[in-house]
């Protein structure tokens, strides 16, 4: 529930990151050109198929288990698991900043 007790819509990951968090934190926050095509490309290879159609309030901390142990399992260094894992972390924390979500994964 929000404010005064009206229950307020949650995006989808998908929705969240194409609309107010890439506004907002990347472009608002002008991430250098490297890293919004690093961001692109970890949304799209990982983070979308993945978490895309999922609710942000959905998302939970088995859920970011699930998704790092398939990670490994898909053979990336800790290095690539970590960068992808740091990538995921800031639109939900941002979500938290804003009110969306009570709190981050």
């Amino acid at each position: 529930m929000g404010r005064y007790g009206i229950a307020k819509e949650v995006p989808t990951f998908k929705e969240w990151w194409h609309g107010r968090y890439w506004v907002e934190w990347v472009i608002g926050r002008k991430n250098k050109p490297s890293m919004v095509e690093q961001k692109k490309s970890i949304y799209k290879n990982h983070l979308g198929p993945t978490f895309g159609k999922m609710r942000l309030d959905e998302i939970k901390v088995g859920e970011v288990a699930r998704f790092r142990a398939s990670l490994i399992k898909k053979g990336l260094n800790d290095k690539t698991v970590n960068n992808i894992l740091t990538v995921l972390s800031k639109p939900l924390r941002y979500a938290v900043d804003v009110d969306i979500l009570v709190k981050a994964p």
